[in-house]
């Protein structure tokens, strides 16, 4: 299976992260929010978006938060924080996966004031969908 992958975040967030990649899963949801909802996850807003293995969003979800430049809040990457430009192009790519079945990998990143590795980097997008409905 043949993937995408968004560069959107600085080069130094994008070091040897295919060994703690997430396994592929499918976005159920996602939404731009901008910065006056919470300017500690940065200048231009965040992206946020739920995944599952299953293709109808049953069982398990995973919640991902991807920050704009400028983020302080612990949830945000330390390496990964998006332009504006960037943020509206990985909303737009989630929102085209959610709808078409896209299965997703998400990439760890460091969060922001912490050594937790709990926050998200960078996202590949698998070509094609793994399900027909």
């Amino acid at each position: 299976m043949k993937k995408l992958f968004i560069l959107l975040a600085g080069a130094s967030s994008l070091f040897a992260f295919e060994a703690q990649a997430t396994p592929p899963a499918y976005v159920c949801m996602s939404m731009t929010a901008p910065s006056a909802l919470d300017p500690t996850l940065g200048r231009s807003g965040y992206v946020g978006f739920y995944t599952s293995t299953n293709p109808d969003c049953g069982g398990v979800t995973s919640q991902y938060i991807v920050c704009s430049a400028g983020a302080t809040n612990s949830e945000c990457g330390s390496h990964a924080q998006y332009t504006d430009a960037g943020l509206q192009s990985l909303s737009q790519a989630l929102q085209n996966a959610e709808n078409t079945y896209q299965r997703i990998v998400t990439y760890p990143d460091q969060c922001v004031g912490s050594n937790n590795w709990g926050c998200t980097s960078a996202v590949t997008f698998y070509q094609g969908s793994a399900y027909s409905q």
